[in-house]
């Protein structure tokens, strides 16, 4: 199903339009009556203490988890109307998580190369060539050829940042970032700030928690 999207003031249209939203996890609510709109090309930070449900609501975003309650629409794309309705949310919203989820047996530049891969049916002498641009961005392109494994714990989650922006930079539509700089400790200050400012702000939805 494809739900109209409303514009903002500014004319700019609603890239993720929630509606009383709730979540509960057996007995505990994590989630409730939330309503947010976010506009193509804005940026948005929730904060919030620890089990407050930030990282739940990006989840239910990506059909993650599956909402109890209200309504989701991304893109004009409504979150749970069917399998193939949330394949196409998917393949319009990058996600990076807290964790690195890196797969072990890929390298840095595979693990970054596989989604525009398997996705986008991108040729993989593009694919690798973009990877390797965005790797050098956040200073690990030197790292390429490594598994995860290898890695330290920084290491790891800047190259776990690159497929999501990788894949939205290219299809121009939203990101979803859950703590992404939170292993970047031993990244000098100078270099982490420059990270996000990577996004192309005019097409980008950031959501940072």
């Amino acid at each position: 199903m494809t739900t109209a999207i409303p514009a903002c003031e500014t004319g700019r249209p609603v890239a993720v339009a929630i509606r009383q939203i709730d979540k509960w996890f057996g007995h505990f609510q994590v989630l409730k009556q939330i309503n947010l709109d976010v506009h193509k090309g804005e940026k948005i930070v929730v904060c919030g203490p620890s089990g407050s449900g930030k990282s739940t609501l990006i989840r239910c975003i990506n059909g993650l988890e599956k909402h109890d309650c209200g309504q989701i629409v991304v893109n004009g794309i409504k979150v749970g109307d069917s399998a193939r309705a949330l394949l196409d949310v998917r393949r319009e919203v990058g996600m990076v998580f807290q964790q690195f989820n890196l797969f072990p047996h890929l390298t840095s530049l595979e693990n970054c190369m596989l989604a525009p891969r398997l996705a986008l049916h991108m040729p993989r002498d593009k694919a690798e060539a973009l990877a390797i641009r965005y790797l050098a961005r956040v200073h690990v392109a030197e790292q390429a050829g490594k598994y995860p494994a290898q890695l330290s714990g920084g290491q790891q989650q800047r190259v776990a940042v690159e497929p999501a922006r990788f894949d939205y930079t290219i299809l121009e539509d939203t990101l979803m970032v859950s703590e992404a700089w939170g292993g970047t400790a031993e990244m000098p200050l100078a270099q982490a700030l420059q990270v996000p400012k990577h996004y192309p702000l005019p097409r980008s939805t950031l959501r940072e928690f």
